[in-house]
């Protein structure tokens, strides 16, 4: 979406360039000037676009990680707990034993 509203921008910049040459060839500078400050807002909106691009694209790869580091900790925690269950199942008996003895 931010994509098209970008492009959209560009084209109005581009537009605003066409006007100002056509007012600048009719020897109406003040309409040219105007025509070149309205590009410049297009551009600063463009700027600011990426930049929202560049903060989403930054939120993605931080809740990507997010979710890779929560499957990990899941994981090793089932992994600590079949690894308890284990020893337990195993060392009980031996341990008894050895107090029987």
């Amino acid at each position: 979406m931010l994509e098209k509203k970008e492009n959209l921008l560009v084209k109005k910049a581009n537009l605003e360039v066409a006007k100002a040459k056509n007012f600048t060839k009719a020897k109406n500078k003040r309409a040219a000037i105007q025509c070149l400050k309205r590009k410049r807002l297009y551009e600063q909106q463009i700027e600011q676009l990426g930049n929202f691009q560049l903060r989403i694209h930054d939120q993605m790869i931080i809740l990507e990680a997010a979710k890779a580091t929560t499957e990990t900790v899941d994981a090793l925690r089932t992994g600590a707990s079949a690894m308890k269950a284990m020893h337990k199942s195993t060392y009980a008996p031996i341990i008894y034993y050895c107090y029987v003895c």
